[in-house]
């Protein structure tokens, strides 16, 4: 929830980037092997940040815009 509070993507609330940081931890407890890392905590949180400041870099491009600004025609 922390780190979902430091994030804004338009068009999604809280519980979108909290859902991404899930899927970030889920393929870091996949990837995860002790021999290279030495604190998993702090490796499983890395994974969910990354996700998440991939998501929002994807979805503030330019391409999107229009669909983050756009409004119903009812």
């Amino acid at each position: 929830k922390g780190m979902a509070n430091k994030y804004y993507i338009s068009g999604n609330d809280k519980e979108d980037i909290m859902q991404i940081a899930k899927i970030g931890l889920y393929e870091g407890i996949k990837t995860f092997d002790e021999k290279r890392t030495l604190n998993p905590a702090l490796f499983l949180k890395r994974c969910a940040e990354i996700d998440i400041k991939d998501e929002v870099k994807k979805l503030n491009r330019d391409k999107h815009k229009t669909l983050g600004v756009a409004c119903s025609l009812d």
